[in-house]
């Protein structure tokens, strides 16, 4: 199971391109319906797109929301199992993803691999 944090824009068309090409994902947006619209089954949090994913997703529109889903209370970070793959798609600054894992002492394999162009 594919988890996939941030269903906007681009989010969204990432999770229906993975769904169409038969993948399971389990989507998360704080806007209800974007996860159905997506082709994603809908997670009630980023907690459960989490703990119930092998790998995460995320796809996030600024740096204040990538540290709130990172680092918040039941967020990325809390809900992760040690090994666990974390890639972070958004478009900000590198900087803000490697900062937040570190600090957290967890162990996810993150990876920081931001989607840009047209």
């Amino acid at each position: 199971m594919i988890g996939f944090i941030g269903l906007g824009n681009m989010g969204g068309r990432m999770t229906r391109r993975l769904a169409d090409a038969g993948y399971e994902v389990l989507g998360y947006d704080p806007v209800a319906g974007k996860a159905a619209t997506a082709g994603a089954i809908p997670a009630d949090s980023v907690a459960d797109a989490v703990t119930d994913s092998d790998c995460v997703l995320m796809s996030l529109p600024d740096s204040s929301v990538i540290e709130r889903v990172v680092l918040g209370p039941a967020g990325v970070l809390e809900s992760c199992r040690p090994g666990q793959v974390i890639v972070d798609l958004s478009t900000q600054s590198l900087s803000v993803t490697a900062s937040a894992t570190e600090s957290a002492g967890i162990a996810p394999a993150v990876a920081a691999l931001p989607a840009t162009g047209s």
